[in-house]
Formats: structure tokens, C-alpha cells, sequence
């Protein structure tokens, strides 16, 4: 075997570990995403929604500074100078329908309809995310990638309306529904927004992510004020919760996000996220044993995922 032979092996074993540990760590951003969703869920039983909101906004942006001054190499100046006119508009409406409305609603969601449920606007978002850029963007949506779509939403309204149908406390099941559609439609313009906000730009994820934060800051900074004090007790624990979900989704989640995204493609990184509810159930039902075994709700999240699988075809 040649020098050149022995360099081309070398090279692609390289490639192919490179493949495997982007595989890896798609799997590690899902069980962060099913982390945070347990994290802000308890936090969500312990404090107002408003609340919940504005400590997520406040903590993640404190949190997220000195990284992105860290990793940018940026001084503090150019944190706020870097981004453009666009980045401020775009991103800007982002943080109010993102990480206000959505992050509103999800809270709701999380309090009524529990961790499982909310595992379920994932894929619903993702097939939501492509039908709106198809849209928006003029991208062809071909017949296949029509199917996915349907597919994967029609599984899970037909599972929630089961769901909210044959509710022990109705109101309470009712909300969950609603929320959850919330939820989606808002992150969905959220994706939408961001998408706008940093093409052509020199933006990296996490200042992308900060600008959202710092726009909604004085936003949820009324909010904080006005609610009323928790116990010191109550308070370190809701504290100690929704830094370590701040952690997991918006910092880690969103490196790891980009990095999956460069390894191993947008469509089969799309397909793993997909595969969001099998943790949330796994951990719901053997870990904490917070709730039954549901053949319904595993058939409704393998075919969801199947849809996403066709639409990412």
C-alpha cells in the first residue's frame, strides 16, 4: 500500500469518527431537550408562568454573556455593534413571539398537559417549520415531504383530541390543547424569523440566540418585578431548576444544534430530534414512574416520526 493509499484511509477513518461522534452527540442534544423540558416542567408547578418566562429570559441571558464574549472572541461593545439593522428587526421578533409568547405558552403547556404531551410538539413543529418555509421562502414542497406532514401532524391532533376527550379533569386538558397549538404556531414564526434574521450574516448561533434574549429582557424584567415573592426555600429551588434547563437547551443545546446540524446533515439530524418523545416517555415512565405505560402515546410518536422521516426525505 502506498503513502497515498495509507493517507486516504487515514483520512476517511477520520471522516467516519467524525460522522459517529456527530451521531453521538445528536443523541446527547435530545436527552438535554428532554432534560430542560423535565427541568422547566417542575418549575412550572412551583411559580406563575410569568415568572417562569422572565427567570428563564433574565438567568439565560446573564449565563449566556461571558460565554459568547468567550468563545466570539467579541468585546462587549461588539456585542451589541456586530449585528445589523436585520438582525436586530428579524431577531427581534423572534424574541417576542419565541422566547415571550412560545416559551408563555410552553409553560402553560408543560403545568397542564404534563412533560409526555409537550414532548409531542416537537415533531409538530418541525413538519410546521418546513410547511411555513415552503411557504415563506418559495421552497418546493414536494408530494412526499406533503405526506410527512400530514402524517405526522394528523397522529398527533388525533392522539390529543383522544386525550382531551376522555380527560379526568376536562378544563385542565382543554388548556393543554390549546397551548400546545400555541406553542407551535409561535415557535414555528420563531424558526421563520430566525431564519431571516442571520442569512448573509456573520452572526454565530449563540449571539443570534443572545440578541433574542437581550430583546425580550426589558420586556420580562416588568414581569419579574410585579410578581409576588416565593419562599426562600421555593425560590432556590426554581432558581436551581430553570439555570440548569438554561444550561442544557439554550446553551449547550445550541452549540450542539450547530455542530450535529455541519456532521451529519440538517435531514437526518431533523429525524433524530425527532425521536424526542421516546426519551421524555422512557424517563417519565421507568425513571421518575410519574405516569402509566401508553401503548397510544408510543404508536402516536413512532409515526409522527415516520412522518418526519418522509418529510426530511
Amino acid at each position: 500500500m502506498s503513502d497515498t493509499d495509507v493517507q486516504d484511509v487515514g483520512h476517511l477513518n477520520t471522516i467516519n469518527l467524525q460522522m459517529l461522534a456527530g451521531y453521538l452527540l445528536s443523541f446527547v442534544f435530545v436527552v438535554l431537550l428532554a432534560a430542560g423540558i423535565f427541568l422547566f416542567g417542575y418549575a412550572s408547578r412551583r411559580a406563575s408562568t410569568l415568572y417562569v418566562v422572565a427567570l428563564e429570559v433574565i438567568l439565560g441571558w446573564v449565563l449566556i454573556t461571558p460565554v459568547i464574549l468567550f468563545t466570539d472572541v467579541l468585546s462587549f461593545s461588539e456585542l451589541f455593534t456586530k449585528p445589523s439593522k436585520e438582525n436586530w428587526l428579524w431577531l427581534g421578533a423572534a424574541a417576542i413571539v419565541g422566547f415571550i409568547g412560545g416559551n408563555f405558552f410552553s409553560v402553560i403547556n408543560l403545568r397542564t398537559g404534563r412533560e409526555r404531551m409537550n414532548s409531542l410538539l416537537s415533531p409538530a413543529i418541525t413538519a410546521c417549520a418546513v410547511l411555513a418555509a415552503g411557504l415563506v421562502f418559495q421552497e418546493q414542497i414536494t408530494l412526499v415531504k406533503a405526506i410527512g406532514i400530514i402524517v405526522t401532524l394528523t397522529a398527533i391532533i388525533i392522539f390529543l383530541h383522544y386525550r382531551t376527550k376522555n380527560a379526568a379533569r376536562p378544563v385542565q386538558a382543554n388548556t393543554a390543547l390549546w397551548s400546545g397549538a400555541a406553542t407551535v404556531l409561535c415557535i414555528t414564526f420563531t424558526i421563520i424569523f430566525s431564519i431571516k434574521g442571520t442569512q448573509h450574516t456573520q452572526l454565530s448561533i449563540m449571539h443570534s440566540v443572545w440578541l433574542r434574549l437581550l430583546v425580550a429582557l426589558p420586556f420580562v424584567l416588568m414581569i419579574f418585578l410585579t410578581q409576588p415573592s416565593l419562599a426562600a426555600n421555593s425560590l432556590l429551588k426554581l432558581y436551581g431548576a430553570i439555570t440548569a434547563g438554561v444550561i442544557a437547551q439554550t446553551i449547550i443545546a445550541s452549540y450542539l444544534w450547530f455542530y450535529c446540524t455541519y456532521k451529519v446533515g440538517i435531514s437526518a439530524f431533523q429525524v433524530i430530534i425527532a425521536t424526542l418523545p421516546f426519551f421524555v416517555y422512557a424517563a417519565d415512565v421507568y425513571l421518575f414512574n410519574k405516569t402509566k405505560r401508553s401503548a397510544y402515546f408510543l404508536i402516536t410518536a413512532f409515526v409522527a416520526l415516520l412522518g418526519i422521516w418522509l418529510v426530511m426525505w
